[in-house]
């Protein structure tokens, strides 16, 4: 299986729709990198990557991204 196999298995899966995910490409892959934003991934970057890309892309994943989709179905959340 490769990741975007993974990813759509991922976003078929009511339990893992909000996930966010970032991947990384070889450099010669411009068709994965494209297939991986057809599929919804919030970045991806070109490897090889740095440690300051990688935190740059994780902040900004996280600004963006719901506080109550970060905290879904987590035990101190979830009803019961």
């Amino acid at each position: 299986m490769n990741g975007i196999e993974f990813l759509k298995l991922r976003k078929n899966d009511k339990s893992t729709t909000n996930v966010s995910f970032i991947f990384m490409r070889k450099p010669d892959d411009l068709i994965g990198v494209t297939q991986c934003f057809k599929q919804g991934v919030i970045d991806c970057l070109i490897k090889p990557v740095s440690v300051e890309q990688l935190y740059r892309v994780v902040q900004k994943t996280l600004e963006i991204t719901p506080y109550a989709t970060l905290h879904q179905d987590t035990p101190a959340h979830a009803s019961g």
